[in-house]
């Protein structure tokens, strides 16, 4: 009897095993199989791209091979020689985020397992598991994704990189790629975002700093972005503005304690001595942080922005790459890019679109109104819709000569208990934002008319702003206290709204706007494109190849015309622009644009001032 029992369970434990056994061969059947379809399909190593696909700008040459202008880019990136990063930089990165780069062969499985317990002790993420050359793969070829798929193709291509390359290039590499925070790339876009200097210049405390920002750039850069208006004691470096609104650069204490972790990781590994060690730990790096003032770079052509995007479609198409992959290599790889744009009538175009009124209707310099504009304006010289409705405030109704926004004594009071009460329509309530209207100028020497938009401040809660039972705006005295400098009263019972805690954009949009696109019909070819009048920045809008729009008369000569002719018409034949019927209100139709009627008059003529009637007419042989 105890035999059978041992036999049945011997058996049952010969059962669970194949079972197990079966399990754990079918799992690594389907994982190997899913980790050799992400290599297949992962990108080819280029060691040339990972090189020097940086260190040359991607050049555009017309059908002649005359050069016409160089690819630019909106981040903040350049490319310094690696024998020109002090030694002490890259130690630095080497010590605190990869201390045995120079031993592994891409992959580091002790970092992983070491970082994983030193992240536990600190009770937090001090250090990551992947190796730089892990990051260079990732920086290069992939996207952030938090996905096992990418982790294993990262892996891959880092073993890769690591047999095309040595480690000096693969850390040159990484240290011209790797982002810093506030849209610096590289280590000497960083030096100067900073520091204002070349990384050369940089000392051993600053090499550790910059160094420490990588591991949570958002986290660890040397200065965080504040709303001007919320600024209350912190200190301030500088000031710019993003996305409208305007920003303070202020002083941020948690990169120093990064600075001393890496410090301690350079002494730890041998790469500074103790008293280098205590003369950094002696260095106030604070003191020395020093935010650039970067110029804009100069409008890239409307001609190359559509350039670029085509160029990396092509680039993903052909050679199978990621879309960072092929952006890095539009920007960085030296490319040579033949494209059909005529100089000579793009500057042409370009020289019409800086004068653009006076082309069109001569000197407006003494004009009262804005020129090319039809628009209806109330007896304050406010721009109103048809229906009476306030578009846009006159500037002078609008702003002081501080550019502050100013409110009548009627607009704003103080009420019984100090708030201040609004009733006016220079602003609006949505939930806790004081939302201001915008406006419109025109320009001195010629009149042309600009929009300007208005921005807002952002009360967080409607304890601190509401509207009262008379749909009165009101805002509390106690956030007034804690925000002096937001309002300023005058002695004749006027307010006006510091700009300071919103933004203005006192350049605005010059009106109307246009675009242009000249094709040379026999083959297609882009020759000269505008995409809008006085437009000044990076990746601006293209209102000639970004907008989807409806072809409105653009359709007529394809459309109507080109049957016409295909049917014993010519550019002569003379048709009469006359009505074809009456419609229900009993108007004539179609109208023109000129609103009358001309009689017989050519196709030529008729294609020159889109005529409504006879494109009607010829419709009937499309």
């Amino acid at each position: 009897m105890t035999k059978k029992i041992t036999s049945i369970v011997l058996k049952l434990i010969l059962i669970v095993f194949l079972i197990l056994l079966s399990a754990v061969t079918i799992f690594a059947g389907l994982t190997g199989g899913a980790i050799l379809e992400v290599m297949k399909t992962a990108p080819k190593i280029d060691s040339d791209i990972i090189k020097y696909e940086m260190s040359q700008n991607s050049t555009i040459v017309d059908e002649d091979g005359n050069e016409l202008d160089s690819i630019a880019t909106n981040e903040y990136r350049e490319i310094v020689d690696y024998n020109d990063i002090p030694d002490d930089l890259k130690h630095a990165f080497v010590a605190v985020e990869d201390e045995r780069f120079y031993k592994h062969p891409g992959v580091d499985p002790q970092s992983i397992l070491g970082s994983a317990v030193e992240n536990f002790r600190a009770g937090g993420i001090v250090r990551g598991g992947s190796t730089i050359t892990q990051q260079l793969a990732r920086n290069t070829y992939l996207t952030n994704d938090q996905t096992y798929q990418r982790k294993i193709r990262e892996i891959y291509l880092a073993l890769e990189i690591e047999k095309n390359l040595n480690k000096d290039e693969i850390l040159g590499a990484y240290l011209n790629r790797v982002f810093m925070g506030q849209n610096s790339y590289g280590v000497e876009a960083a030096a100067k975002t900073y520091f204002n200097k070349d990384v050369s210049e940089l000392n051993l405390a600053q090499c550790a700093a910059l160094a420490g920002i990588v591991q949570s750039p958002s986290d660890n850069s040397l200065y965080k972005a504040i709303k001007v208006g919320e600024v209350t004691d912190q200190k301030i470096l500088g000031e710019f503005n993003i996305e409208g609104e305007k920003y303070a650069a202020i002083y941020n204490p948690a990169p120093l304690k990064r600075e001393v972790y890496v410090l301690d990781k350079m002494l730890e590994h041998g790469y500074i001595s103790k008293k280098e060690y205590d003369d950094a730990r002696s260095f106030d790096v604070a003191e020395s942080i020093k935010p650039a003032i970067r110029t804009n770079t100069e409008i890239a052509s409307y001609f190359n922005s559509l350039l670029e995007k085509q160029v990396v479609k092509k680039l993903m198409e052909t050679y199978n790459m990621s879309e960072n992959q092929a952006w890095d290599r539009l920007n960085y790889g030296g490319l040579r890019i033949t494209t059909t744009i005529d100089e000579d009538m793009q500057k042409q175009l370009e020289s019409i679109y800086n004068d653009f009124s006076s082309y069109l209707v001569g000197d407006t310099s003494t004009w009262q109104q804005a020129p090319l504009l039809d628009l209806k304006y109330d007896q304050y010289g406010n721009i109103i819709n048809d229906n009476g409705n306030l578009l846009y405030y006159s500037k002078a109704n609008l702003l002081n000569e501080n550019n502050d926004i100013r409110l009548r004594a009627d607009e704003a009071w103080y009420d019984k208990d100090n708030n201040i009460v609004m009733k006016t329509n220079k602003a609006y309530l949505d939930q806790t934002k004081l939302m201001f209207r915008n406006y419109y100028s025109l320009d001195e020497n010629n009149k042309n008319l600009r929009t300007h938009k208005s921005g807002y401040v952002d009360f967080n809660t409607n304890e601190n702003i509401k509207l009262d039972d008379n749909q009165n705006i009101v805002i509390s005295n106690k956030y007034l206290e804690k925000n002096p400098r937001l309002f300023s009263y005058y002695d004749d019972g006027t307010f006006s709204i510091n700009k300071d805690f919103y933004d203005i954009d006192l350049d605005g949009i010059i009106q109307p706007q246009s675009s242009t696109v000249v094709i040379d019909h026999s083959n297609g070819h882009i020759k000269a494109i505008m995409g809008g009048r006085d437009q000044q920045g990076m990746r601006v809008l293209d209102r000639a190849s970004s907008i989807p729009r409806q072809p409105g008369s653009s359709i007529k000569p394809i459309a109507t015309y080109t049957a016409a002719l295909d049917n014993g018409f010519n550019l002569a034949t003379g048709v009469d622009d006359v009505p074809l019927l009456m419609n229900d209100n009993n108007q004539p139709w179609p109208k023109n644009v000129y609103d009358y009627y001309m009689g017989v008059v050519p196709i030529r003529k008729a294609i020159e001032l889109s005529i409504n009637t006879i494109a009607v007419r010829t419709a009937a042989f499309a």
